[in-house]
C-alpha cells in the first residue's frame, strides 16, 4: 500500500488545491444553476440552527444524561428518522463507478482531473476544535474567500506548514483526527487535479491523491468553497448514515479497503494513523461532543461572500457516498 502520510491532529485529514495553466485541457464541471445559487433569485430562508424540529430531541437530551454508560448503538440514531427514505440516499455512491477496480485508485481523465461525474460536491474532515476556530478567522462568513482556509502548522514538513486542509467524501472516515468534524461545501466549477504526493497545492483547483482505498483531498485555497459548517443535526445524520452503511457489510469506501470485519468492526478499521485512534470509545465521544453542541445551538453554516445562504442548499448532495443503509 505504501507508505502512508503523516497528518496532524490540528488539521485533521483534509483537501490541498492544485492549479494548471493549460486550463482548455480539463473537463469542467457544470456551471452553478441560476436558479439556486444566483444572488439575485436566491431563497435565504436558512433559519437559525437548532433542533427543535426534530422528533428524537428528547432521546438526544436523554442519550447526553446516560454519558459513557450508553453503548456506541445509542448514538447511531438520525436527527430526522422520518427521512430514511429520502430518495437521494437510495442509489449506489457515484465513486463506485470512478475505481480502476474494487477497491482501487481512482482514475483520472487523461488531462490528469476527475470527470465531472467523479468530483465530489462535498467534503469532510474532523479535527479539534481549534480547527473550527482557524477556519472561522480564515475563512469567516460572508468574506470574500482566498488563500489559506486553515492556520499554517509549524514544524512539519507536509501541506499543513501552509494552511491546507485535509480532507475526503466520508462523512465519518476521519472521525479519529478529532470531535468536531467539517462539512464543506465545493462550488460547482471546482476542478480535481490528480496529485502524485500529499499537499501538491495550486490555487484555484482541489488535488487529490488516490492509492488502492485511500482517497484524499487537499484544499489550500478557500476560493473553491462555497460554504462549509459544524455542529448540524443534518451532518450528524450523514455521519450516521456512513456508519451504518459501513457496519451493515454493504460495499462502502471509508478507509475500510475490503469488507473485512463484522459490523461495527469494520468502523474500528478506518483512520488509526498518525497516533490518531479510531474506536468505539474515540466515536462515542465525537458524537456526544456533536449532539451537545446541536443541543445548545452552537452550530454554524458559513457562507462565501456572493453564495446563496440558503441552508436546504448548503446540505444538498448530489453524489452522497454514505447510501441508505435503511433501503438499499
Amino acid at each position: 500500500m505504501g507508505i502512508r502520510p503523516l497528518f496532524t491532529a490540528t488539521l485533521g485529514f483534509a483537501i490541498c488545491v492544485a492549479l494548471q495553466s493549460n486550463h482548455e485541457t480539463r473537463t469542467q464541471r457544470g456551471p452553478a444553476s441560476t436558479d439556486e445559487r444566483d444572488s439575485a433569485s436566491c431563497d435565504q430562508k436558512s433559519g437559525p440552527i437548532t433542533a427543535e424540529d426534530s422528533s428524537n430531541l428528547e432521546y438526544f437530551k436523554t442519550l447526553l444524561n446516560h454519558g459513557d454508560a450508553a453503548p456506541i448503538e445509542d448514538f447511531l440514531k438520525l436527527w430526522y428518522p422520518e427521512k430514511q427514505g429520502s430518495p437521494e440516499a437510495e442509489t449506489n455512491p457515484y465513486i463506485f463507478a470512478c475505481e480502476s477496480i474494487p477497491w482501487g485508485v481512482l482514475v483520472p481523465e487523461a488531462n490528469g482531473y476527475l470527470s465531472e461525474a467523479c468530483s465530489p460536491d462535498v467534503l469532510y474532515s474532523w479535527g479539534p476544535r481549534e480547527k473550527v476556530t482557524s477556519f472561522a478567522q480564515y475563512i469567516p462568513d460572508g468574506a470574500l474567500w482566498t488563500g489559506p482556509m486553515n492556520a499554517p502548522v509549524t514544524n512539519t514538513n507536509h501541506a499543513q506548514g501552509s494552511g491546507t486542509v485535509y480532507a475526503t467524501f466520508s462523512a465519518i472516515a476521519t472521525f479519529g483526527y478529532g470531535t468536531v468534524p467539517i462539512r464543506i461545501k465545493i462550488k460547482p466549477s471546482a476542478q480535481y487535479r490528480s496529485t502524485t504526493s500529499a499537499g501538491a497545492s495550486r490555487n484555484g483547483e482541489v488535488a487529490f491523491y488516490s492509492e488502492n482505498n485511500w482517497h484524499d483531498y487537499y484544499l489550500s485555497d478557500a476560493s473553491v468553497v462555497e460554504s462549509w459548517s459544524f455542529g448540524t443535526p443534518e451532518h450528524y445524520d450523514e455521519i450516521v448514515r456512513d456508519a451504518l452503511r459501513i457496519a451493515s457489510g454493504k460495499r462502502a469506501l471509508a478507509y475500510t479497503g475490503e469488507p473485512n470485519g463484522k459490523k461495527l468492526d469494520r468502523l474500528w478499521q478506518l483512520s488509526n494513523y498518525d497516533n490518531h485512534v479510531s474506536d468505539a470509545a474515540h466515536l462515542k465521544k465525537a458524537l456526544r461532543a456533536i449532539i451537545q453542541m446541536i443541543v445548545n445551538g452552537e452550530g454554524q453554516i458559513h457562507y462565501s461572500k456572493g453564495t446563496c445562504r440558503n441552508r436546504k442548499l448548503h446540505f444538498k448532495t448530489d453524489k452522497p457516498t454514505y447510501i441508505n443503509p435503511f433501503k438499499d
